[in-house]
């Protein structure tokens, strides 16, 4: 006996068209019927019209099972980092002990890899002399606010300008323990070594922006063993073509504008640095710990930056640094309103390398990088805890935008903002990466983990992407070319309780992906939309995709709006609603894909009892071409085709549905089913119906 399933249209809605979508229902019954034939009761059965296989073996080949993402190899962990396995199956490194960053006194820093705090360079001697200087170089003793002197260790000058005022290259300027409240100019090749950290200080009372409280002002100047402390202008200021400087255990705290600026063609080499508490004056919105630009060049290890103003680390105009076994914590934006906060900076065309650094608890970006040229390369970098800024909340632990490059290698980004990485007219680079913990912005929406757009260009290996909201990934007008990737448990945003998707591909992307898992999603798996949108995807796994709160959708793959999709080896399991909808003009290539247990929407027993869904491939207005697949174990329709829609099947099985095809088009071949399609152990094989079409998904913002 023929059936139809009757359902009423939503309030408002046009019989022949609600959810935007054209019902040729009618048209679609006559062929059915002819085909059908006559049946006993005078409604034929149209099960005759497909050839049924139900008490036989399937007649097709089993598709090809995809192969699983290789997951994110973060180790093996740099030395002092523990090795830590995730739940979720990952092994991560932790640079710090189980206790955490540490909190350390002046003098002190806790770098990457270390166990607790460490002290910089020596104790303070009993007699507050260095000891330990250079062997065969000029030494010229100096001791705050001795009387006259020559020098000598008897009797040091009371000034540090008396000494570098006879300092030849090769001198050593030797500070004993106390306060020094002077601009230090210091020659090519005189070294200036303090007793003691803590107990060395020096410092200028006079404003300046052009001058900092030590200025190396040539080449191969040394400074080591002392605080440069609160004073209002930059603390150590390297400016000038041909100069350089070698810094070992030096503090800076409570400098202005900058800690250490290096310019102008100029050099640092440093290791075993402190800059802290650096603040902008009232005029200026600087305050950082580090600045290299103009041609200027860097190499820093082990720098301890916290607390400081607008940028913790830049390099622009040319600038080159290179960072390892670093932390930049707590940078802040210089008041409210006013833009800033990121840790590491790169802009104008500097260059950032960074290696076992960390970048935690900073405001509106961890790292960014934008302008053309600009470059930033990281590798056993995390990220974490960024603040969010502004009204809108961003807290990014990744931007680059506008002809940027930003690779990341062995990263982990864990609880950022609104947007865990984006790029924007820049390229992207990532390469075994975790990211994971994307919170809201302060309206309540995004949380989600990465976006790419405007002419972007993103590429991916090994990429995990896991507990964020609203989407994974996101890709417009860009390029994304992914390889082994995971995405886990993104909920729908929080304000609009709508989203959940892993993916969605929109104005005119270009994407391919190979090898990819995700699961425990809400509303749809993927979204791929917009006229020029082409996707490609190989080896594809979803699983457990929920309806959202409302109680609607919970779709596998949904291609619309005239977009392109080519599938190949695909798996879409625990889905509602349908596994795979292709509608507006889109259009689907498939091979290789088994489809299980597609079940209503959440909503079926109320708001949506009309329209519950429960298929497992619907083409509506589109064109599907699939080869080699199976569908089983789904509420409704194996196949669902309506408002002109057409399937081109080859090699397929259609198992344990209420009905085996749904066809409400004129455009579809009936006999084409019959040949191309096993249906076994279905409620009814062919049924002509009239089940309402889903409708469009709405695209990101």
């Amino acid at each position: 006996m023929t059936w139809l399933i009757l359902r009423r249209h939503p309030p408002g809605a046009s019989a022949i068209d609600y959810h935007g979508a054209v019902k040729r229902a009618v048209p679609a019954l006559v062929v059915l019927f002819v085909i059908a034939g006559c049946g006993d009761d005078g409604g034929a059965a149209i099960d005759s019209g497909v050839a049924s296989t139900d008490a036989g073996a399937d007649a097709s080949s089993a598709p090809a099972a995809p192969m699983p993402p290789a997951l994110a190899r973060l180790q093996p962990c740099p030395a002092g980092w523990r090795e830590l396995t995730h739940d979720d199956g990952f092994v991560v490194c932790e640079p710090w002990p189980v206790a955490g960053r540490g909190e350390c006194e002046a003098g002190a820093a806790h770098y990457p890899g270390t166990p607790a705090c460490v002290v910089l360079g020596p104790e303070c001697p009993a007699d507050g002399m260095p000891a330990d200087l250079p062997m065969g170089r000029p030494v010229l003793f100096v001791r705050a606010g001795a009387p006259g002197g020559d020098g000598t260790v008897a009797a040091p000058y009371g000034t540090i300008a008396a000494a570098t005022a006879v300092a030849v290259p090769g001198s050593v300027i030797a500070l004993a323990v106390g306060e020094y409240e002077e601009e230090v100019s210091l020659g090519a090749g005189v070294a200036l070594v303090g007793a003691c950290v803590t107990g060395t200080v020096v410092t200028a009372a006079t404003p300046r922006t052009d001058r900092g409280v030590i200025n190396p002002d040539g080449a191969d100047v040394e400074v080591r063993n002392l605080t440069i402390g609160p004073s209002p202008r930059p603390g150590l200021w390297i400016v000038g073509e041909g100069f350089s400087a070698v810094v070992t255990d030096l503090a800076i705290d409570g400098t202005q504008i900058v800690g250490i600026s290096v310019e102008r063609g100029a050099h640092l080499d440093a290791d075993r640095l402190t800059v802290r508490n650096v603040e902008n004056p009232s005029l200026m919105t600087l305050g950082r710990a580090l600045n290299v630009e103009v041609g200027a060049t860097a190499t820093v290890r082990h720098l301890d930056a916290r607390r400081n103003v607008e940028f913790g680390v830049a390099a622009l105009t040319g600038g080159q640094l290179h960072l390892e076994d670093s932390v930049v914590a707590g940078t802040r934006a210089p008041g409210p309103g006013v833009n800033g906060g990121p840790g590491l900076a790169v802009f104008t065309g500097g260059h950032i390398t960074a290696e076992r650094v960390v970048v935690e608890d900073n405001q509106q970006v961890g790292i960014l990088c934008f302008d053309e040229g600009s470059t930033a390369e990281l590798s056993d970098t995390v990220v974490r805890r960024v603040e969010p800024w502004g009204d809108r909340g961003m807290g990014r632990a990744l931007d680059v935008e506008d002809g940027a490059l930003l690779s990341c290698r062995r990263c982990l980004l864990t609880e950022a903002h609104e947007i865990s990485v984006g790029a924007g007219a820049a390229t992207l680079v990532l390469e075994d990466v975790l990211i994971e913990r994307v919170f809201p912005d302060a309206m309540g929406g995004l949380g989600a983990g990465m976006a790419v757009q405007t002419g972007a260009t993103a590429t991916l290996d090994r990429v995990a992407i896991l507990d964020v909201e609203d989407f994974g990934i996101a890709v417009g007008e860009s390029e994304l070319t992914a390889n082994d990737l995971v995405i886990r448990r993104v909920a729908p945003q929080r304000r609009g309780q709508v989203n959940g998707r892993a993916l969605d591909f929109q104005d005119g992307a270009t994407v391919t992906i190979r090898r990819f898992a995700a699961s425990d999603l809400y509303e749809a798996g993927i979204v791929i939309s917009g006229t020029g949108t082409d996707v490609v995807m190989e080896d594809v796994v979803f699983e457990r995709v929920r309806s959202r709160p409302d109680g609607f959708r919970g779709d596998g793959f949904v291609v619309q709006d005239a977009a392109s999709a080519v599938l190949s080896r695909v798996r879409v399991q625990d889905v509602h609603e349908a596994a795979v909808i292709v509608n507006g003009d889109a259009t689907l290539f498939a091979s290789d894909i088994v489809i299980r247990e597609v079940a209503a929407q959440d909503c079926a027993d109320s708001s949506c009892s009309a329209y519950p869904g429960g298929h497992g491939i619907g083409a509506y207005g589109a064109r599907v071409v699939v080869n080699r697949f199976v569908i089983e174990e789904v509420d409704l329709c194996g196949l669902h085709v309506a408002a002109e829609g057409e399937f081109l099947l080859d090699d397929g099985v259609v198992r344990g549905a209420v009905i085996g095809a749904c066809v409400q088009s004129d455009a579809q071949d009936i006999g084409d089913l019959g040949r191309s399609v096993d249906f076994v152990d279905n409620g009814t094989n062919l049924e002509a119906t009239m089940l309402p079409v889903p409708d469009p998904l709405p695209s990101t913002d």
